[in-house]
């Protein structure tokens, strides 16, 4: 026989040879193993894949002992034993009375579940593992499970579709429900993944809800919704993948308490074509991983919020008092791309607003992280909010991918008086802080570094106020625009500051008011669009402005340590320049143009006007210590070191020269000069700061 002849017998001997042979078992993934399922009286024994902690027994183990058993291929009579289990676990749950167990084994039920006092308070439900037990209502419509006055504890379990888990006071008004639900899953709800209203009591430990979606036409979201009075304790709760919101807690007498709980990857809920036609102008649904109004209150303890379109955590006056405690938000990001985006839809990582008559509102933090979010860290507004913040660290806040609005760390507005102790705020554009609206804040030991310019011109500010800040042991360093922006109506009040390396000026002030003591400006350096290089820049804009200095470093600018240009309040007391200005024609001390003028007191508490110098000294000078150029001021009993200019230089006096008072003052001489210095570099970046503020 040859060759050819016998090859096909082997191949139809080979094909035998497999038909025969036993399927090949499954592969479980990492983790998992192939445990017994189904009927276990059967002879043919089917497995799956399964986690360890399910076992290898039809039901779960359990101490009780008056126990109702329930199975996928039970019957719909009972009598709820081993041998002869319920096929409904809502039958199940009935025979079992008040205070029994049921335990019920692997397989998909579906019915509508309904518990109430009188089918079932105070029984305890047990699944084998959420993982092969799956409980789905026979209406899409009804929930998944329905609690109504009853007292449960169920573990064990998927509650998969429906309208998800839902808890609620008995039809006659005299039952709360309450819930604990441990080890379990709650997937793929429609609406509401998890829902306790009118004073129940829900208790989730160990459980993933994932997948919570709108029906058609709703806006309304959320993975779990807790309000009118009721109390819901998460612990050790993930939430992923759910659209529109995480966590909702809203009413009086609401109380939400979260401890190691994670919300990630939530979803954008699509829009209709109604809104898409409107613009979003209608209803907006912005993702909202934790949301607290209406006067609920908030304790998070161990909570990480990830990835999601919208907002993180939103704290709405009348509501708390809240506590966050070793909170992170990470990766709040816009909802929606252009063209559908109408700026309603950007990421922020925590906000906190209580601004009407009312609504009054408490929020604590303590070791709070938020991050690489689009638009803003941290917004806190108005007047009836009270914010105290410890231990905060804000990075990597960047402007939003679609119009390039916001990159702000943290804001503060509209009257809000807010404490922050031992804060970063780190890799953020154009605005580290700011503060505006008559907000009140007070910062201590507080650190804003590499702030970067945005979209707007003169940005990368670390710190900007239109409200009043008071703060002591503020540093601010490396930032592409000035250090302190101090705009009309606004304070900045610091002492033990630090403004290091900042780009354009250490720090501004357009009409607002400045104080500074015992601090530090150095190394300004001059921006490539806006030059500048200098310790101080004072404009008045819109309002003459106020600076105070008392026992301020200036040193290594390239331009003057102060420039003061237009009338205003300026005193200068007991501050040292060095190592600024240079020979191009920039003076290195102080330079006052265009109606500063000698320093005139204030009767009572008014504020003096003009400009006052007194017991500073100035040394290591690129030119002059002081250039007034058509300006006054009063000098002294300042000290002048090496000085490559004059001590004193006056120049363009004009025909009513502005007065100069050196009556205290020894070493400078206050002749007007007929020759004049070079500014223009300086003129130019008052231009272009002009312009900058006109956009």
């Amino acid at each position: 026989m040859s060759l050819l002849r016998v090859a096909p017998l082997w191949a139809s001997l080979l094909l035998l040879s497999a038909c025969d042979s036993a399927p090949e078992a499954p592969v479980c993934p990492e983790g998992e193993s192939l445990v017994p399922v189904g009927d276990p009286r059967l002879d043919e024994v089917e497995e799956a894949c399964a986690p360890a902690r399910c076992g290898t027994e039809a039901w779960p183990t359990t101490d009780a002992t008056d126990i109702i058993y329930a199975a996928a291929w039970g019957g719909p009579t009972g009598p709820g034993t081993r041998e002869a289990p319920y096929g409904l676990v809502q039958r199940a749950i009935a025979a079992a009375g008040p205070d029994g167990t049921v335990l019920v084994a692997d397989g998909e039920y579906v019915w509508d579940l309904l518990v109430t006092p009188e089918e079932g308070s105070g029984v305890t439900i047990q699944g084998r593992c959420p993982e092969l037990v799956a409980l789905t209502p026979r209406d899409p419509e009804a929930p998944s499970f329905w609690v109504q006055g009853a007292t449960l504890e169920v573990s064990g379990v998927t509650f998969r579709g429906g309208h998800g888990v839902q808890l609620m006071r008995s039809a006659d008004g005299a039952y709360d429900a309450s819930l604990s639900l441990h080890d379990a899953v709650v997937a793929d709800a429609w609406e509401v993944g998890v829902q306790a209203v009118t004073g129940s009591t829900l208790d989730l430990t160990d459980v993933t809800i994932r997948g919570t979606r709108p029906t058609e036409g709703s806006v309304a979201v959320a993975a779990v919704h807790v309000n009118t009075g009721a109390h819901a304790q998460l612990t050790r709760v993930e939430l992923v993948d759910n659209m529109t919101a995480g966590i909702e807690a809203r009413g009086f007498g609401t109380e939400l308490e979260l401890d190691d709980v994670m919300i990630l990857d939530a979803v954008a809920r699509p829009l209709t074509a109604e809104e898409v036609a409107q613009g979003l102008a209608a209803v907006v649904a912005r993702g909202r991983m934790i949301l607290v109004e209406g006067g609920a209150a908030l304790s998070a303890r161990g909570v990480t919020l990830r990835d999601n379109p919208g907002d993180g955590i939103v704290l709405v006056g009348p509501s708390g008092p809240h506590l966050l405690e070793e909170v992170t938000v990470s990766g709040m990001r816009d909802s929606y791309p252009p063209p559908l985006q109408a700026g309603r839809s950007r990421g922020r990582g925590v906000v906190m607003e209580a601004r009407f008559a009312g609504a009054g509102m408490d929020v604590t933090a303590r070791n709070l992280l938020v991050e690489d979010c689009r638009w803003m860290g941290i917004s806190a507004g108005g007047q009836y909010l009270t914010a105290d913040l410890e231990g905060v660290i804000v990075r990597d806040i960047k402007p939003s991918e679609h119009d390039g609005i916001g990159g702000i760390g943290l804001q503060v507005w509209e009257r809000a008086p807010v404490s922050i102790r031992d804060m970063q705020v780190e890799d953020t554009g154009p605005v580290g802080i700011y503060v505006t609206g008559e907000a009140d804040v007070t910062l201590q030991n507080v650190d804003i570094t590499r702030t970067t310019a945005g979209v707007q011109p003169g940005g990368g500010v670390g710190l900007v106020s239109a409200g009043a800040v008071h703060a002591d042991g503020l540093r601010i360093s490396d930032g592409q625009g000035a250090g302190i922006l101090a705009l009309p109506g606004g304070l900045v009040e610091a002492t033990d500051a630090q403004l290091t390396g900042n780009g354009m000026a250490s720090a501004v002030v357009l009409g607002g008011e400045l104080r500074l003591g015992d601090s530090t400006l150095s190394g300004a350096t001059p921006s490539a669009e806006y030059g500048g290089g200098i310790g101080l820049f004072s404009l008045n804009h819109e309002q003459p402005a106020r600076v105070l200095l008392d026992g301020v470093t200036f040193s290594d600018t390239v331009g003057p340590g102060v420039y003061l240009r237009g009338p205003g309040s300026y005193e200068i007391h007991d501050s040292t320049f060095s190592d600024a200005g240079d020979v191009r024609g920039t003076p290195g001390g102080v330079f006052a143009v265009e109606g500063v003028q000698a320093w005139v007191p204030g009767e009572g508490d008014e504020t003096g006007s003009g400009l006052l110098i007194e017991g500073s000294s100035f040394d290591g000078m690129g030119l002059d210590a002081i250039l007034l150029d058509g300006a006054g001021a009063t000098l002294a009993g300042n000290t002048f070191g090496e000085v490559a200019g004059e001590p004193l230089f006056v120049q363009r006096c004009g025909d009513e020269p502005l007065p100069v008072d050196l009556t205290d003052q020894e070493g400078a001489d206050a002749t007007c000069r007929p020759e004049s210095r070079g500014v223009e570099s300086l003129l130019l970046y008052t231009a272009l700061i002009s312009d900058a503020l006109t956009q």
